[in-house]
């Protein structure tokens, strides 16, 4: 038998109801107190570990249905650290049947791919730090931290909180991309380059501010990114 705080997992179960695991991880999120009457009590979650995965854990959209959630974990939960990241997973959950998933693929996505623009340290902690303050992943982090709070949070809010888009912009500008798919020959091309992904992209949010920062320099571009770090920090600190 394994637990997760005051409600059981059994080996032997594959199935759980989504909306008792939310009360037990997520019952002082503002998410779920916003959310749970939404929400069918018949909703199932299954917690899948035999899965492929590319991470810890992981909010399987591909595999999940209006009645059953997929959540594909390493392991069943059971320590702080894995209860931190089913909490998570279940934010992700909730959002995606509330609507409220918004932009985050996107994010999620074009962070990943343009990873490879540039060997610098600036830049891969750059698309880090997007990709950590996007509203939804924010608050997903929210609720892992009432259980866990991961190094990588402990490097990175220092330096979103210390980010300054104009000596950020002057290093960009300073050394062209690597060769890339996108042909991509100037940082100075990011905010038209993201805004044509964006436009480009199949799941977009109606008001969303992403096509317009295609209108913007780099430097407007990253102090529009700063406001955002600046909020993360606020949240996850």
């Amino acid at each position: 038998m394994k637990y997760i705080k005051s409600y059981h997992i059994y080996e032997s179960e594959s199935f759980l109801s989504f909306v008792e695991v939310c009360d037990e991880l997520l019952f002082s999120t503002p998410i779920w107190k916003a959310s749970r009457n939404l929400i069918n009590p018949n909703v199932s979650l299954e917690i899948d570990t035999e899965g492929e995965r590319s991470s810890e854990a992981h909010f399987d959209i591909n595999q999940s249905t209006p009645n059953k959630i997929v959540v594909q974990m390493s392991n069943q939960p059971k320590t702080e650290e894995d209860k931190g990241s089913l909490a998570h997973e279940l934010v992700h959950a909730i959002q995606w049947i509330t609507n409220q998933y918004n932009d985050l693929m996107f994010i999620t996505d074009i962070t990943r791919e343009a990873i490879e623009l540039s060997d610098s340290p600036l830049w891969e902690r750059l698309m880090y730090a997007i990709y950590i303050s996007c509203p939804q992943e924010t608050e997903a982090w929210e609720a892992n931290n009432i259980y866990y709070r991961h190094d990588i949070l402990n490097e990175i809010l220092p330096w979103m909180s210390a980010f300054n888009p104009q000596e950020a912009a002057d290093e960009l500008l300073g050394t062209p991309p690597n060769s890339n798919q996108w042909n991509l020959m100037s940082f100075d091309q990011l905010p038209s380059f993201w805004a044509e992904a964006y436009e480009a992209y199949g799941e977009q949010t109606s008001g969303s501010d992403i096509p317009g920062l295609g209108e913007l320099s780099l430097e407007e571009f990253l102090a529009h990114y700063k406001k955002l770090f600046t909020v993360a920090c606020d949240r996850l600190r």
